[in-house]
């Protein structure tokens, strides 16, 4: 479930922009960056936090959050959902 809470929203776009330009998995691990994918994928699956909403990037997202059961579960609802109202 999505919390709805802009402040949460917007650090976790700030932790994404760090993300990308310091490179947090080297420093980190593999798990914050799995984490981090993930959120941005809710929100993307959602259209918030000025985030176009897209089911496309919200499916890349998760992909790429690959040690994440999670993102495996948000896949496969929306491989269900897809199914049930054939998109």
């Amino acid at each position: 479930a999505l919390v709805a809470d802009a402040e949460a929203d917007a650090t976790a776009l700030r932790l994404w922009r760090f993300a990308q330009r310091d490179k947090l998995a080297q420093t980190t691990g593999s798990h914050a960056l799995d984490y981090l994918h993930v959120r941005i994928g809710d929100l993307h699956y959602a259209g918030r936090a000025g985030l176009p909403p897209s089911r496309a990037a919200a499916a890349d997202h998760y992909r790429r959050a690959q040690r994440s059961a999670r993102a495996r579960f948000n896949l496969a609802l929306m491989h269900e959902d897809a199914r049930q109202y054939d998109l």
